[in-house]
């Protein structure tokens, strides 16, 4: 439950946003058909669109439609249906012959996100669905993106990390215990977590490349008690690298 009442002025304003959308242009009117706002209120909102760049206006007429900037508030939806739709199809196989859990994230905000997983409800010992958040710099999803994007960035979020209230603020702090893993991942082309972020699992993160850079990473988990970490990546890691490289062709 929010602890905050909606504002109402946003809500119209997405309201006149969705309905331009649906209608491809849309005049006055069929805003106010479509949403029975007050005119006056569509002709304020529609003002503010316009000078945020969201919408245009014809010269000719009174019509409007969505402008290209309109799709960066999709961007983040797009790049993961666009990852997922690559990737998955190339880790299904992995996926059923192994059985352990995996998934596909991508960064957002300092943490990745489950785009794609083949956990089922009880398995292992955590429980993460699609939307689940989960620190950058204990997990091998997390580490496996961070050794593969540009230092500058890298740079940037783990200062931001180490400042902010984070699972992972604290090895944020350590700088140089941070190099060394992302330096081993650059060199294997894997990264692995053992028990950091959750005391029974251990995982080994691949990442996601396009062009050389990182755009997320997917990972293998196993319970702890199962397989030490050297098993794990003897049983695993060489042939998760191979599907990293497909991927990296497909996306390039």
């Amino acid at each position: 439950m929010s602890s905050y009442s909606p504002i109402n002025a946003l809500t119209r304003g997405l309201e006149v946003l969705k309905a331009i959308n649906e209608l491809g242009q849309a005049s006055v009117g069929d805003i106010y058909r479509l949403t029975n706002l007050p005119k006056p209120t569509i002709v304020r909102i529609l003002e503010t669109l316009l000078a945020s760049g969201y919408i245009a206006q014809s010269a000719d007429d009174d019509a409007y439609w969505p402008a290209a900037k309109v799709l960066r508030l999709s961007s983040g939806f797009i790049e993961a249906r666009e990852i997922t739709r690559v990737v998955a199809p190339h880790i299904d196989s992995f996926r059923a012959k192994v059985t352990w859990p995996s998934d596909i994230a991508i960064f957002n905000d300092n943490e990745m996100v489950i785009i794609n997983t083949s956990r089922k409800p009880g398995t292992l010992s955590v429980n993460r669905t699609v939307g689940s958040r989960v620190p950058l710099l204990l997990t091998a999803l997390g580490r496996a993106y961070c050794a593969f994007i540009p230092e500058a960035a890298r740079n940037r979020i783990i200062a931001s990390i180490a400042k902010g209230n984070y699972p992972d603020s604290r090895i944020a702090r350590r700088p140089k215990t941070l190099e060394d893993i992302f330096r081993q991942a650059r060199r294997r082309g894997y990264a692995v977590s053992d028990c950091e972020n959750t005391q029974t699992i251990r995982a080994i993160g691949v990442p996601i490349l396009r062009q050389g850079i990182a755009v997320g990473a997917f990972n293998i988990m196993v319970v702890s008690n199962a397989l030490s970490l050297s098993k794990l990546e003897r049983a695993y890691a060489g042939e998760m690298v191979q599907i990293g490289e497909k991927v990296a062709a497909a996306l390039s």
